[in-house]
């Protein structure tokens, strides 16, 4: 008996280990030299309050924007949830993060309209 439940402890192991390691195919063309990642951490959230307070208070947030920094000066600005409406977001809201990326010194902001990134400069 316990041959047969190690025999079958052998055979579901050996199942599971095949299923959790898929292969991944090579590409064509995989370079054969050694690649190097690197993450960093170019992500930047604005959070809309209805209080100055309302950030160090840990209050809910009445809006979230997402804003990627492309280089030092341009920004990408996406994600917007206003209300818990994707991208509602009023003249006041707009003119207040336009005012606060120019602060933090871009020049540059990208923006998606109807399927096309489109640029708003800064300055």
């Amino acid at each position: 008996m316990r041959a047969r439940i190690a025999a079958w402890l052998v055979v579901v192991l050996a199942w599971g280990r095949r299923r959790a390691q898929p292969s991944i195919p090579e590409p064509a063309g995989a370079p054969d030299r050694p690649l190097y990642l690197v993450m960093t951490t170019k992500t930047s959230v604005i959070r809309v309050y209805d209080r100055p307070d309302g950030y160090e208070q840990r209050l809910p947030y009445l809006g979230i924007m997402s804003v990627d920094h492309v280089t030092d000066e341009v920004a990408h600005l996406h994600g917007a949830h206003i209300d818990g409406t994707v991208a509602k977001v009023d003249r006041q809201i707009h003119t207040q993060a336009l005012t606060l990326l120019r602060e933090r010194g871009f020049t540059k902001l990208l923006v998606e309209r109807h399927g096309h990134l489109k640029p708003i400069e800064l300055q």
